[in-house]
Protein backbone atom coordinates (compact mmCIF):
# COMPACT_ATOMS: atom_id res chain seq x y z
CA UNK A 1 0.00 0.00 0.00
CA UNK A 2 1.34 3.41 -0.97
CA UNK A 3 2.68 5.03 2.49
CA UNK A 4 1.41 8.47 2.15
CA UNK A 5 -2.00 7.19 1.72
CA UNK A 6 -1.74 4.78 4.50
CA UNK A 7 -0.61 8.22 6.76
CA UNK A 8 -3.21 9.89 5.38
CA UNK A 9 -6.34 7.80 5.33
CA UNK A 10 -5.31 6.94 9.19
CA UNK A 11 -5.22 10.58 9.93
CA UNK A 12 -8.74 10.96 8.49
CA UNK A 13 -9.34 8.06 10.82
CA UNK A 14 -7.87 9.95 13.88
CA UNK A 15 -9.69 13.02 13.13
CA UNK A 16 -13.19 11.70 12.34
CA UNK A 17 -12.87 9.03 15.58
CA UNK A 18 -12.15 12.64 17.76
CA UNK A 19 -14.72 14.48 16.15
CA UNK A 20 -17.14 12.09 17.18
CA UNK A 21 -15.70 11.47 20.84
CA UNK A 22 -16.49 15.70 21.34
CA UNK A 23 -18.47 16.16 24.08
CA UNK A 24 -20.85 18.67 23.49
CA UNK A 25 -23.57 20.43 26.04
CA UNK A 26 -26.47 22.51 26.22
CA UNK A 27 -27.01 25.08 28.32
CA UNK A 28 -30.66 26.31 30.17
CA UNK A 29 -30.41 29.52 30.13
CA UNK A 30 -28.94 28.81 26.42
CA UNK A 31 -26.80 32.02 26.62
CA UNK A 32 -25.05 31.08 29.67
CA UNK A 33 -22.80 29.08 27.17
CA UNK A 34 -21.79 31.82 26.12
CA UNK A 35 -21.19 34.40 29.19
CA UNK A 36 -21.42 33.60 32.31
CA UNK A 37 -25.24 33.88 34.37
CA UNK A 38 -23.99 36.54 36.16
CA UNK A 39 -24.05 36.09 40.07
CA UNK A 40 -24.35 32.78 42.02
CA UNK A 41 -26.12 29.98 44.17
CA UNK A 42 -24.46 27.17 46.67
CA UNK A 43 -27.55 25.70 47.35
CA UNK A 44 -28.34 22.55 47.17
CA UNK A 45 -24.69 21.38 46.96
CA UNK A 46 -23.26 22.99 50.70
CA UNK A 47 -25.51 20.82 53.06
CA UNK A 48 -25.19 17.83 54.79
CA UNK A 49 -28.33 16.50 52.87
CA UNK A 50 -30.66 18.77 50.67
CA UNK A 51 -34.24 18.52 48.42
CA UNK A 52 -33.60 20.92 45.03
CA UNK A 53 -35.51 21.62 42.29
CA UNK A 54 -35.37 23.98 39.23
CA UNK A 55 -38.10 24.70 36.77
CA UNK A 56 -36.81 25.61 33.38
CA UNK A 57 -39.60 27.00 30.73
CA UNK A 58 -39.67 25.58 27.63
CA UNK A 59 -38.32 29.21 25.82
CA UNK A 60 -35.65 28.06 27.98
CA UNK A 61 -34.57 24.67 26.59
CA UNK A 62 -35.02 24.64 22.57
CA UNK A 63 -37.67 21.77 20.97
CA UNK A 64 -36.21 18.55 21.52
CA UNK A 65 -32.95 17.57 23.73
CA UNK A 66 -31.77 14.41 24.15
CA UNK A 67 -30.41 14.62 27.84
CA UNK A 68 -27.38 12.03 29.15
CA UNK A 69 -26.06 13.91 32.09
CA UNK A 70 -26.14 17.18 33.52
CA UNK A 71 -23.65 19.60 34.55
CA UNK A 72 -22.39 22.81 36.65
CA UNK A 73 -19.67 25.47 36.96
CA UNK A 74 -17.98 27.87 39.30
CA UNK A 75 -19.33 31.38 39.53
CA UNK A 76 -16.44 33.28 38.15
CA UNK A 77 -12.36 32.19 38.69
CA UNK A 78 -12.57 30.35 42.15
CA UNK A 79 -11.35 27.27 43.83
CA UNK A 80 -14.33 25.04 45.16
CA UNK A 81 -13.43 22.17 47.36
CA UNK A 82 -14.17 18.25 46.67
CA UNK A 83 -16.98 16.36 48.36
CA UNK A 84 -19.20 13.95 47.72
CA UNK A 85 -23.06 13.09 48.12
CA UNK A 86 -25.64 9.87 48.34
CA UNK A 87 -27.93 11.02 45.77
CA UNK A 88 -30.67 10.52 42.96
CA UNK A 89 -31.97 12.76 40.28
CA UNK A 90 -35.14 13.02 39.14
CA UNK A 91 -37.01 14.71 36.01
CA UNK A 92 -39.94 15.17 34.71
CA UNK A 93 -41.99 17.45 32.03
CA UNK A 94 -44.23 19.62 33.79
CA UNK A 95 -47.03 22.37 33.41
CA UNK A 96 -45.92 24.32 36.44
CA UNK A 97 -43.84 27.67 35.27
CA UNK A 98 -41.66 29.39 36.92
CA UNK A 99 -43.83 32.11 37.53
CA UNK A 100 -46.08 30.10 39.68
CA UNK A 101 -43.96 26.95 41.52
CA UNK A 102 -45.43 25.09 44.92
CA UNK A 103 -43.44 24.56 47.35
CA UNK A 104 -44.72 20.83 47.18
CA UNK A 105 -41.98 19.38 45.48
CA UNK A 106 -44.63 16.68 44.07
CA UNK A 107 -46.85 19.18 42.15
CA UNK A 108 -43.74 20.61 40.50
CA UNK A 109 -42.36 17.28 39.21
CA UNK A 110 -45.96 16.86 37.51
CA UNK A 111 -47.08 13.06 36.01
CA UNK A 112 -45.67 13.66 32.34
CA UNK A 113 -42.45 11.14 32.10
CA UNK A 114 -41.13 11.41 35.53
CA UNK A 115 -37.88 9.00 35.46
CA UNK A 116 -35.52 9.03 37.54
CA UNK A 117 -31.68 9.42 35.78
CA UNK A 118 -29.51 8.77 38.65
CA UNK A 119 -29.66 6.05 41.32
CA UNK A 120 -33.13 4.68 42.19
CA UNK A 121 -35.84 4.84 44.84
CA UNK A 122 -33.98 2.69 47.23
CA UNK A 123 -30.76 2.84 46.20
CA UNK A 124 -28.37 6.41 46.26
CA UNK A 125 -25.29 5.93 44.28
CA UNK A 126 -22.18 8.05 46.11
CA UNK A 127 -21.37 10.79 43.35
CA UNK A 128 -17.69 12.07 44.13
CA UNK A 129 -15.50 14.79 42.20
CA UNK A 130 -12.18 16.53 43.39
CA UNK A 131 -11.21 20.00 43.99
CA UNK A 132 -11.29 22.09 40.77
CA UNK A 133 -10.24 25.64 39.68
CA UNK A 134 -11.83 27.36 36.62
CA UNK A 135 -13.68 30.95 34.82
CA UNK A 136 -14.22 28.62 31.60
CA UNK A 137 -17.94 28.03 30.31
CA UNK A 138 -17.61 23.86 30.34
CA UNK A 139 -19.09 22.28 33.30
CA UNK A 140 -16.52 21.76 36.16
CA UNK A 141 -18.15 18.42 36.70
CA UNK A 142 -20.92 15.83 35.10
CA UNK A 143 -23.50 13.82 36.68
CA UNK A 144 -23.95 11.09 34.04
CA UNK A 145 -27.51 9.44 33.81
CA UNK A 146 -28.04 5.94 34.23
CA UNK A 147 -30.43 6.30 30.87
CA UNK A 148 -30.92 9.74 28.27
CA UNK A 149 -33.70 11.70 29.07
CA UNK A 150 -35.70 13.24 26.11
CA UNK A 151 -37.18 16.06 26.47
CA UNK A 152 -39.55 17.93 24.45
CA UNK A 153 -40.83 20.83 24.35
CA UNK A 154 -44.82 19.79 23.55
CA UNK A 155 -44.66 17.97 26.44
CA UNK A 156 -44.59 21.50 28.82
CA UNK A 157 -41.69 22.73 30.67
CA UNK A 158 -39.22 20.98 32.26
CA UNK A 159 -38.47 20.00 36.15
CA UNK A 160 -35.64 18.27 37.64
CA UNK A 161 -35.33 16.99 41.16
CA UNK A 162 -32.41 16.68 43.12
CA UNK A 163 -32.15 15.03 46.41
CA UNK A 164 -28.80 13.72 48.67
CA UNK A 165 -27.11 12.89 52.13
CA UNK A 166 -24.61 11.92 53.69
CA UNK A 167 -22.44 15.02 52.43
CA UNK A 168 -19.12 15.29 53.29
CA UNK A 169 -18.40 19.21 53.16
CA UNK A 170 -20.65 22.16 53.74
CA UNK A 171 -17.92 24.37 52.16
CA UNK A 172 -19.11 27.44 49.98
CA UNK A 173 -19.53 26.52 47.10
CA UNK A 174 -20.92 29.08 44.67
CA UNK A 175 -21.83 28.12 41.39
CA UNK A 176 -22.90 29.97 38.71
CA UNK A 177 -26.45 30.98 38.36
CA UNK A 178 -28.84 33.85 36.33
CA UNK A 179 -31.07 36.12 38.11
CA UNK A 180 -33.74 37.57 36.07
CA UNK A 181 -34.42 40.48 38.48
CA UNK A 182 -30.86 41.88 36.88
CA UNK A 183 -32.08 41.29 33.53
CA UNK A 184 -34.11 44.52 32.47
CA UNK A 185 -32.39 45.49 29.12
CA UNK A 186 -31.71 49.34 28.82
CA UNK A 187 -33.74 51.87 26.93
CA UNK A 188 -31.23 53.75 24.32
CA UNK A 189 -31.39 57.19 23.39
CA UNK A 190 -33.96 58.37 20.75
CA UNK A 191 -32.84 60.02 17.69
CA UNK A 192 -34.68 62.70 15.89
CA UNK A 193 -38.00 64.96 16.63
CA UNK A 194 -41.66 63.06 15.11
CA UNK A 195 -43.86 64.85 13.35
CA UNK A 196 -46.84 67.13 15.00
CA UNK A 197 -50.08 65.00 13.90
CA UNK A 198 -53.30 67.00 12.87
CA UNK A 199 -54.62 68.15 15.68
CA UNK A 200 -51.94 67.44 18.06
CA UNK A 201 -49.64 70.22 20.05
CA UNK A 202 -46.75 68.08 20.39
CA UNK A 203 -44.33 65.65 18.00
CA UNK A 204 -45.36 61.76 17.81
CA UNK A 205 -43.43 60.08 20.17
CA UNK A 206 -41.91 55.45 20.16
CA UNK A 207 -40.95 54.71 23.30
CA UNK A 208 -39.32 51.29 24.06
CA UNK A 209 -38.95 49.97 27.81
CA UNK A 210 -38.72 47.57 29.88
CA UNK A 211 -41.79 47.17 32.16
CA UNK A 212 -42.29 44.90 35.25
CA UNK A 213 -45.48 43.13 35.25
CA UNK A 214 -48.33 43.21 37.69
CA UNK A 215 -48.23 39.30 39.08
CA UNK A 216 -44.28 39.42 39.69
CA UNK A 217 -40.76 41.09 40.71
CA UNK A 218 -38.77 39.33 38.44
CA UNK A 219 -41.28 38.84 35.35
CA UNK A 220 -40.87 42.08 32.32
CA UNK A 221 -42.51 43.08 29.29
CA UNK A 222 -40.47 44.75 26.33
CA UNK A 223 -43.14 47.34 25.51
CA UNK A 224 -42.78 49.23 22.22
CA UNK A 225 -45.11 52.52 22.06
CA UNK A 226 -46.22 55.08 19.95
CA UNK A 227 -48.07 57.96 21.17
CA UNK A 228 -49.14 61.72 19.99
CA UNK A 229 -49.72 60.37 16.36
CA UNK A 230 -52.77 60.55 14.23
CA UNK A 231 -55.82 59.01 15.34
CA UNK A 232 -57.23 56.14 13.98
CA UNK A 233 -54.61 56.42 11.38
CA UNK A 234 -53.53 52.84 9.53
CA UNK A 235 -49.37 52.86 10.33
CA UNK A 236 -46.68 51.06 9.82
CA UNK A 237 -44.05 50.33 12.77
CA UNK A 238 -40.18 49.74 11.46
CA UNK A 239 -38.14 47.48 13.54
CA UNK A 240 -34.21 47.97 12.90
CA UNK A 241 -30.90 47.11 13.84
CA UNK A 242 -29.17 49.95 13.15
CA UNK A 243 -30.16 53.62 14.22
CA UNK A 244 -28.86 54.86 10.71
CA UNK A 245 -31.08 57.28 9.38
CA UNK A 246 -31.77 59.42 6.19
CA UNK A 247 -33.98 62.93 6.05
CA UNK A 248 -36.88 63.09 4.63
CA UNK A 249 -37.23 66.85 5.06
CA UNK A 250 -40.17 67.64 7.08
CA UNK A 251 -40.04 65.94 10.41
CA UNK A 252 -37.89 63.31 12.01
CA UNK A 253 -35.27 61.27 9.77
CA UNK A 254 -36.25 57.83 8.71
CA UNK A 255 -34.93 54.70 9.92
CA UNK A 256 -33.75 52.05 7.56
CA UNK A 257 -36.39 48.63 7.99
CA UNK A 258 -35.30 45.51 8.36
CA UNK A 259 -39.34 44.56 9.33
CA UNK A 260 -42.18 46.26 8.53
CA UNK A 261 -44.90 45.80 10.55
CA UNK A 262 -49.18 47.15 9.82
CA UNK A 263 -50.89 48.56 12.52
CA UNK A 264 -53.53 50.85 13.39
CA UNK A 265 -53.60 53.55 16.13
CA UNK A 266 -56.45 53.80 18.58
CA UNK A 267 -59.07 57.10 19.05
CA UNK A 268 -55.81 59.20 20.94
CA UNK A 269 -53.24 58.45 18.32
CA UNK A 270 -51.47 56.12 20.61
CA UNK A 271 -50.41 51.96 20.00
CA UNK A 272 -48.63 49.31 22.56
CA UNK A 273 -46.96 45.90 21.90
CA UNK A 274 -45.48 43.95 24.47
CA UNK A 275 -43.54 41.18 24.41
CA UNK A 276 -42.30 38.68 27.22
CA UNK A 277 -38.88 38.53 27.73
CA UNK A 278 -38.12 35.32 27.74
CA UNK A 279 -39.46 34.83 24.66
CA UNK A 280 -35.46 36.01 23.86
CA UNK A 281 -34.27 32.94 25.17
CA UNK A 282 -31.32 31.62 23.52
CA UNK A 283 -30.21 35.31 21.59
CA UNK A 284 -27.97 37.22 22.58
CA UNK A 285 -27.44 40.96 23.83
CA UNK A 286 -28.51 43.24 20.83
CA UNK A 287 -29.69 46.52 20.15
CA UNK A 288 -33.51 47.02 18.32
CA UNK A 289 -34.74 49.92 16.98
CA UNK A 290 -38.02 51.22 15.94
CA UNK A 291 -39.85 53.85 14.43
CA UNK A 292 -43.44 54.62 13.37
CA UNK A 293 -44.95 55.79 10.40
CA UNK A 294 -48.29 56.82 10.54
CA UNK A 295 -51.02 58.50 7.38
CA UNK A 296 -52.10 62.11 8.13
CA UNK A 297 -53.10 64.37 5.43
CA UNK A 298 -52.46 67.07 7.13
CA UNK A 299 -48.41 66.72 7.16
CA UNK A 300 -46.69 66.69 3.49
CA UNK A 301 -46.84 63.43 1.67
CA UNK A 302 -49.92 62.46 4.09
CA UNK A 303 -47.20 60.77 5.87
CA UNK A 304 -46.26 61.48 9.66
CA UNK A 305 -43.11 59.67 11.60
CA UNK A 306 -42.31 59.30 15.21
CA UNK A 307 -38.63 59.78 16.23
CA UNK A 308 -36.51 56.79 16.37
CA UNK A 309 -36.16 54.92 20.26
CA UNK A 310 -34.01 51.68 20.65
CA UNK A 311 -33.43 49.61 23.31
CA UNK A 312 -30.49 46.83 24.09
CA UNK A 313 -31.79 43.85 25.50
CA UNK A 314 -30.70 41.77 28.64
CA UNK A 315 -27.61 39.24 28.35
CA UNK A 316 -28.98 36.52 29.68
CA UNK A 317 -33.18 36.83 29.47
CA UNK A 318 -33.59 32.98 29.78
CA UNK A 319 -33.95 33.62 33.65
CA UNK A 320 -37.13 35.26 32.77
CA UNK A 321 -38.23 31.25 32.25
CA UNK A 322 -36.73 29.88 36.11
CA UNK A 323 -36.71 29.60 39.20
CA UNK A 324 -35.78 27.39 42.36
CA UNK A 325 -37.52 25.25 44.93
CA UNK A 326 -35.17 24.49 47.79
CA UNK A 327 -34.66 22.79 51.39
CA UNK A 328 -32.06 21.84 53.07
CA UNK A 329 -29.62 21.14 56.00
CA UNK A 330 -25.84 22.11 56.35
CA UNK A 331 -25.17 19.71 59.53
CA UNK A 332 -27.76 16.52 59.45
CA UNK A 333 -29.47 14.30 57.10
CA UNK A 334 -33.14 14.65 56.95
CA UNK A 335 -33.74 17.21 54.01
CA UNK A 336 -33.40 14.95 51.46
CA UNK A 337 -36.47 13.01 52.16
CA UNK A 338 -38.74 16.72 52.31
CA UNK A 339 -42.09 16.70 50.64
CA UNK A 340 -42.54 20.70 50.85
CA UNK A 341 -39.90 23.57 50.83
CA UNK A 342 -38.58 26.16 52.56
CA UNK A 343 -38.06 28.35 50.10
CA UNK A 344 -38.12 29.51 46.30
CA UNK A 345 -36.98 31.98 44.05
CA UNK A 346 -38.49 32.96 40.82
CA UNK A 347 -36.68 34.29 38.24
CA UNK A 348 -33.64 32.69 39.56
CA UNK A 349 -31.53 29.33 38.89
CA UNK A 350 -28.28 27.73 38.52
CA UNK A 351 -26.66 27.68 34.88
CA UNK A 352 -27.36 23.70 33.65
CA UNK A 353 -25.37 22.34 31.10
CA UNK A 354 -26.94 19.17 29.77
CA UNK A 355 -24.67 16.26 28.36
CA UNK A 356 -25.64 15.53 24.80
Amino acid sequence: MNTKLFVLSASILFLGSSVLAQTTYTWSPPNTGKISGGTNNTIPFWGKSATYQQIHEKETMGSILTMKGMGFRPAGNRTVAGRSWDMRLILSHTNVTAANPSLIFSTNLGSVSTTIVYGSATSWPTFTWKSFTTNGFTPAFTIPFKSPYIYLSGLGNLCWEWRHKNGTSNLGMAMDATFAVNQKGTTLSSTGTGCTATGKTGSATATMISVQTTTSAYQRHLEIRLSNAANNANSMMALSLSNATGAIGWCAPVVTPLILLPMKTDSTGSFLLKENLVRLSGSSAFSVYTQFGFSDTGLPGSLGLSNVAGFRTPAVPGAHGMCRVYRYDRSANGAENALTGTGSTRGFGLSTAWLQ
